[in-house]
């Protein structure tokens, strides 16, 4: 009983008499086989789970998207990615971003990650993991804990155990791809904080990152690498279009197609959608498509069934970020009518304090709405520049647009005008009431200041004189090409000179300005009179001067007169120039105007040359040069020198002539006169030849060919080659006389 009693004793806890029950139960009973039939299943159960196969293993993700079709170029940047792979064997710690630059915004990014990420998928055995983390494309981004378990689950971690904390998911997360070979690939980052998260700490895996912002503190504190990406070279842009267009229809209109690359700004999204449309199109060309975006870049530039494809809809996402200061100043600097723009010009251009509108700038090229150039310099590329001028269209009162384009305007009147008192401070100068407080100009201080900035701001003074022209500010469009002449007769851009004094002819004309008139016809015909175009010169000269006599401006009279001298020089009538000169000089006394006399004086001295009268011309250039020298006119000192060396050149004294050149040349370096530069090594050679020195003549005469092929002047470049080629003995030339 007892040892029955034992193991039955648990169960008088429960009812009563159970143990007298269980006592009744014996190994043959029923119930006991039924207990052992149990037992045997169970071990078979065992017997079956330990020799089941196990599951097969999940492949390592391939989350990649398709490669991209027509991927073309870019050969630079790929090159530079894969450097950074072969680095450390394949990766490293740091991520490496792919940024963007002129405004990025359809510039491929993605497509360049998404290509060499296929390039190189295959050394990343333990798969590809991809996210668009949406920061730059609408709506809200991809937070990092969102990705987190995107990325968790791909990695064949079973939802139901994927943590909850953003924490504990980057945990996980670096230890399952801990000693892996992978490559993450995040796409359209937003900020540095989200791209951190998703950073392995593998140094075999690599992190790939593309972003519109510049993202700096990822390269600066997690040590990653920038590959920033530019438009297409023109020749790229081209090879794309052949690529989707067919080769067929791009020879057939070569000169089309390379217009088409420009009107997409290069920009690679542009060019896909163009050639898309010229593919669907076979009955049209691409001269159509060019008209078509001519009407309107960015309509025609969109699609009509993926309206997130279009490059306005694209460009939006950056914009619709922006802090509302910097969406003031963007849509402000689509009012600009030059190519690029500096600092002082965009801080006039808002109204706001240089400092202020430095941050501005620096934060929208920050996320690539504009490219920083070079230092305080920044440009948009031709796309983005039509959607911030339609913004500014559409978001600012014409009012407000219409003062800041006179406000800037006016900036560069000034300024320009600043500058040309620096390079020729003794001529007469356009005559301008005071500058606002908006718009005070900038000084200069040295001659090279003020050559530095026109050279810098040429293109946009060019822009400034049509846009004056444009907006109907006449008196604007009229003065600025004056303001700019200092800086014409100093590097001879003769295309600028012309273009510019016709819009500004045509603007004084316009406005009834008489004075401006006269002005910018004499300052036309001496770029006619360089261009070699005498005839047309002399026309422009003699209406100069029937308007100087009409309004009695004495000044103006003499201006004529020299320009009329030189012009009949070169038409062949040296005597009528004699008696111009000797006008020109009588007025230039009357006025007290020692700076129009020593030109006078100069003239005079080069058309006695041309008449054989060589001791006649050396008094009158000394006297030239001595009022030169009193009136600090430099620019003009080097052209009286030179006039000397001409001289005595032809008197057959090569040593002094050789002496005369290489003190003109100094000079007209020290002014940054390029072309009379480039006259004086022309003639240096001569005279070093002339005096038995070839091999100086030689390294001389190639200097001037430089300069003059840099200048785009042919004709004289072709006069040096044949010295180059032949050494002939120089010939006698002779000074035709300048114009003002």
């Amino acid at each position: 009983m007892d040892e029955a009693a034992g193991p039955s004793t648990p169960h008088r806890r429960g009812r009563p008499g159970s143990a007298d029950r269980s006592a009744e139960r014996s190994p043959g009973a029923p119930g006991s086989a039924v207990h052992q039939g149990y037992g045997d299943i169970n071990q078979a159960g065992r017997d079956l789970v330990v020799h089941l196969p196990l599951p097969a293993p999940l492949p390592p993700p391939r989350q990649l998207p398709p490669d991209i079709r027509h991927f073309t170029g870019r050969s630079a940047d790929i090159a530079r990615l894969d450097a950074v792979l072969s680095q450390n064997g394949g990766g490293g710690p740091g991520p490496v971003l792919v940024s963007a630059i002129a405004g990025t915004a359809g510039v491929g990014k993605t497509a360049l990650a998404v290509h060499w990420a296929h390039r190189v998928r295959e050394r990343f055995p333990d798969g590809q993991l991809y996210i668009d983390l949406r920061g730059h494309a609408g709506g809200l981004p991809v937070e990092p804990a969102e990705a987190l378990r995107t990325f968790l689950t791909a990695l064949n971690v079973p939802p139901a155990q994927v943590p909850t904390t953003l924490a504990e998911r980057q945990a996980l997360y670096r230890s399952k791809l801990d000693g892996s070979r992978v490559l993450v690939v995040l796409d359209n980052a937003a900020t540095p904080k989200q791209v951190r998260a998703l950073v392995p700490n593998s140094p075999s895996c690599l992190v790939l990152v593309t972003s519109r912002s510049d993202l700096a503190g990822l390269v600066a504190l997690d040590g990653a690498q920038r590959v920033t990406l530019g438009l297409l070279p023109p020749d790229e842009a081209v090879a794309l279009l052949r690529r989707i267009v067919g080769a067929e229809r791009m020879d057939s209109e070569a000169d089309a197609a390379a217009a088409l690359a420009g009107a997409c700004a290069c920009l690679p999204l542009a060019l896909r959608i163009a050639a898309e449309r010229v593919a669907a199109r076979p009955h049209s060309s691409l001269a159509d498509l060019l008209d078509e975006l001519e009407a309107d870049r960015l309509d025609t530039l969109g699609v009509h069934d993926d309206p997130a494809a279009a490059v306005r809809v694209i460009f939006s996402w950056s914009y619709q970020v922006l802090a509302p200061d910097q969406a003031h100043l963007f849509r402000f600097l689509g009012l600009h009518p030059g190519p690029d723009i500096g600092l002082q010009a965009a801080a006039v251009l808002v109204g706001a304090a240089p400092d202020r509108a430095r941050r501005l700038l620096r934060g929208l090229a920050g996320v690539h709405l504009l490219e920083e150039t070079g230092p305080d310099r920044y440009r948009f590329h031709d796309l983005l520049r039509d959607y911030a001028a339609e913004r500014a269209e559409t978001e600012e009162a014409e009012t407000d647009r219409a003062a800041a384009v006179h406000r800037l305007l006016t900036w560069y009147l000034h300024t320009a005008d600043a500058a040309d008192r620096i390079l020729v401070p003794p001529r007469r100068h356009v005559l301008l009431d005071p500058p606002e407080a908006s718009s005070r100009p900038l000084s200069f201080t040295t001659r090279r200041q003020a050559l530095d900035w026109c050279e810098a701001e040429r293109a946009n003074l060019v822009a400034a004189v049509r846009s004056a022209a444009e907006e109907g500010l006449d008196a604007l469009a009229s003065q600025l090409p004056v303001a700019m002449v200092g800086y014409f007769y100093l590097r001879k851009p003769w295309g600028d000179w012309t273009a510019t004094h016709e819009v500004g002819l045509a603007a004084a004309r316009r406005s009834g300005d008489r004075r401006g008139e006269a002005w910018l016809l004499c300052n036309l015909a001496d770029a006619y009179y360089d261009l070699g175009r005498p005839q047309e010169a002399l026309t422009h000269y003699r209406q100069g001067l029937a308007i100087a006599r009409e309004i009695g401006d004495r000044w103006a009279e003499g201006f004529a007169l020299h320009g009329i001298g030189a012009a009949g020089a070169a038409l062949g009538r040296p005597e009528d120039s004699l008696i111009n000169y000797r006008q020109a000089l009588a007025i230039a006394r009357e006025i007290g105007d020692r700076w129009a006399e020593g030109f006078a004086l100069n003239n005079l001295a080069g058309v006695k040359h041309m008449l054989h009268r060589s001791e006649e011309a050396l008094d009158d250039y000394e006297e030239a040069l001595a009022i030169r020298r009193e009136v600090g006119d430099s620019w003009a000192a080097g052209t009286t020198l030179h006039g000397l060396g001409d001289v005595h050149q032809d008197l057959g004294r090569h040593d002094r002539a050789a002496e005369l050149y290489q003190s003109a040349l100094a000079t007209r370096r020290e002014v940054g006169d390029r072309h009379g530069e480039a006259e004086s090594c022309y003639r240096l050679g001569d005279a070093l030849h002339a005096s038995g020195s070839p091999e100086a003549a030689r390294a001389s005469w190639q200097q001037a060919l430089a300069l003059f092929e840099a200048l785009d002047d042919d004709t004289l470049a072709g006069v040096v080659a044949v010295r180059l080629r032949d050494r002939p003995d120089p010939p006698t030339t002779t000074d035709k006389g300048t114009s003002m």
